[in-house]
């Protein structure tokens, strides 16, 4: 038994590294629709102005940056799950002001249909 796992989180690993997919073990990026990444791109002017630190972007409601996290939850609840070996687009990014002042179109990548974007991007 403790054979056929060890296989299968080889198998597993080996499909990770021959496949743009994006993994589940990209914890430091934001994986986003490439319409949702547009306006991200187009207002981060705005959010960059916004009262709150950090700034919350339900992706739905953008271009609004939300005040409050329980508006996250809110929408949250509409997110079609994701088909095996993909990954869900994240529904809200949560960016520090100092991060906005980094966050810039050149850090936006396509990732299979989505696009990501790095979680700190002046790291």
């Amino acid at each position: 038994m403790k054979l056929i796992r060890q296989a299968k989180a080889v198998v597993l690993v080996g499909a990770m590294f021959s496949t743009p997919t994006p993994s589940l073990a990209d914890k430091d990026l934001w994986f986003i629709h490439p319409e949702w990444a547009e306006c991200l791109i187009a207002n981060l002017a705005e959010y960059q102005d916004a009262p709150n630190d950090p700034v919350v972007v339900v992706l739905q409601s953008c271009p609004e940056a939300s005040t409050n996290l329980s508006d996250l939850v809110k929408n949250s609840g509409s997110q079609a799950p994701a088909s095996e070996g993909t990954i869900a687009p994240d529904p809200a990014v949560v960016f520090s002001k100092q991060d906005l002042k980094c966050l810039s179109p050149d850090v936006f990548a396509a990732a299979d249909s989505l696009i990501s974007v790095p979680k700190s991007p002046c790291r």
